[in-house]
C-alpha cells in the first residue's frame, strides 16, 4: 500500500515552508528513518524523514515550491508494487545549498535553470555569481521577493499588528545589583565551564514574574484565552536571514545555570540554521532586546499567539537618586507590549513591576 508523505506538523503557528532541496530522486529507494527533503519552515531549515520504506514514487512538490502542514508532498510505494523506472539525474536539478537558493530568489534567479557537468556537488553562491551580475547590470531598481524567512516574518508580524490591539508600557529598572550577581557567579560557575549571561538573568526574572501573574503567560485562540501552566519563554536572536525565536521550556522550574547553558546552546545554534522546529514551538511568552545596538527603548512587537512580550534596551550607567543619595546606577529600560484583548493596563503594570523587582532584588533569582 502506498504512504503518503505530508508536510508535518512541529507545533508551530501558521505553519508553512518551501521545499528547498530533495534529497533522494523519483524512482529511488528510501528506508524508514531516511532523510529525504529539506524544508524550510518557521524560520529554520530541517530534514525530513521518510515515514516508510519503499520507493519514492512521485514527489508532488518541486524543489521551491510552497507547502502548509498536512499537504502532501509525495508518495512512497512499495518494492514489490512499483511499475515505474527511476528517473535520469540529469532530469534533476542539480544540489544546492540553502542559502544560494535564498540568495537567487533575492535577485529573482531561477536556480534550476542552471546546469553544470556534475550533479555530486553542491551548487554555491559562486555558480549564480554572473547570473547575478548580468541580472543587476542596467537596472536602476533591484526588485527583491519577499521570501522564505522573511516571508514568514512578514506574514506573522503583519497578522500580529491587524489582529490584536497591543499597547506598550515602559519602565527603567536598575540592573546594578543584577549585574553585581553576574560578576559574582562568573567566578562561582567558572569550574562548570558556563557563564552567567544577562539574558538568563532576564529569563529567571520574567519566569517568576509569570509564575506571580499567570495572565501573561497566555495566548489567545479564536475567542478563548488559554492559561499554559508551562511557563516557556522564547527569546529573539537576530540571524542573517530574520529572526528566530528558540524557546527556554519550563524556565519557572529550572535553576539559572541551566537556563544559562541552554541559551548558550540555543544561540549558537541559531545562526547556523542548526535549530530544530521543536525547540522553537510551544513559546508562552517572548523576550527581545536591542541592547546590543545601543537603543535605549522600542516597541516590541507580540509574537501570535502570545498576549504579551517584553523589550529590553541597552545597560546604561546613569546618575539616579539611591537611599537618598545621587549616585551612579546601571539603568535598563523595559518595554512590555501587551494585548488589550486579554489583560488591562493595570494587570500589566503589576506584571512589569514584578520583573523591575526581580531585577532590582536578584538574590532569588541565582537558584
Amino acid at each position: 500500500m502506498a504512504v503518503d508523505f505530508i508536510f508535518p506538523n512541529w507545533g508551530v503557528d501558521d505553519e508553512a515552508g518551501q521545499v528547498v532541496r530533495w534529497l533522494k530522486t523519483e524512482g529511488e529507494s528510501v528506508d524508514k528513518g531516511d532523510p529525504i527533503v529539506e524544508i524550510e519552515s518557521a524560520k529554520v531549515i530541517a530534514e525530513v524523514s521518510s515515514p516508510a520504506s519503499g520507493i519514492l514514487a512521485r514527489i508532488v512538490v518541486p524543489e521551491g515550491g510552497y507547502s502548509k502542514a498536512g499537504d502532501l508532498l509525495a508518495v512512497i510505494t512499495p518494492v514489490s508494487s512499483y511499475s515505474g523506472q527511476k528517473k535520469s539525474d540529469h532530469s534533476k536539478s542539480p544540489p544546492f545549498e540553502p542559502s544560494t537558493l535564498r540568495l537567487a530568489e533575492a535577485y529573482g534567479i531561477d536556480i534550476r535553470s542552471i546546469t553544470r557537468s556534475t550533479n555530486t556537488e553542491l551548487v554555491g553562491p559562486d555558480e549564480i555569481g554572473e547570473l547575478i551580475d548580468n541580472s543587476s547590470s542596467n537596472q536602476d531598481v533591484r526588485r527583491v521577493p519577499i521570501v522564505g524567512i522573511r516571508k514568514t516574518i512578514s506574514d506573522r508580524l503583519y497578522k500580529s499588528l491587524t489582529s490584536t490591539a497591543q499597547v506598550t508600557i515602559n519602565t527603567e529598572a536598575d540592573a546594578t545589583e543584577s549585574e553585581i550577581l553576574r560578576q559574582k557567579l562568573i567566578s562561582d560557575w567558572r569550574s562548570q565551564r558556563i557563564r552567567p549571561m544577562a539574558l538568563a538573568l532576564l529569563i529567571k526574572a520574567s519566569a517568576k514574574a509569570l509564575v506571580e501573574n499567570p495572565r501573561f503567560n497566555a495566548t489567545i485562540s479564536g475567542d478563548e484565552i488559554q492559561l499554559h501552566k508551562q511557563v516557556n519563554i522564547g527569546f529573539a536572536v537576530a540571524i542573517e536571514s530574520g529572526l528566530v525565536v528558540p524557546v527556554v521550556v519550563d524556565a519557572n522550574l529550572k535553576p539559572l545555570i541551566e537556563i544559562s547553558r541552554e541559551v548558550k546552546e540555543l544561540a549558537i545554534k541559531a545562526p547556523r540554521n542548526l535549530l530544530k522546529p521543536a525547540e522553537m514551538a510551544h513559546g508562552t511568552f517572548t523576550i527581545t532586546s536591542m541592547g546590543a545596538y545601543e537603543v535605549d527603548a522600542f516597541t516590541p512587537i507580540i509574537n501570535p499567539p502570545q498576549v504579551a512580550i517584553l523589550g529590553t534596551g541597552r545597560l546604561v550607567e546613569k546618575p539616579v537618586v539611591h537611599k537618598s543619595e545621587i549616585t551612579k546606577r546601571l539603568m535598563v529600560t523595559l518595554s512590555l507590549t501587551f494585548d488589550h484583548r486579554a489583560v488591562d493596563g493595570a494587570p500589566a503594570g503589576a506584571f512589569l513591576k514584578a520583573i523591575k523587582q526581580n531585577i532590582e532584588e536578584p538574590s532569588s533569582l541565582a537558584n
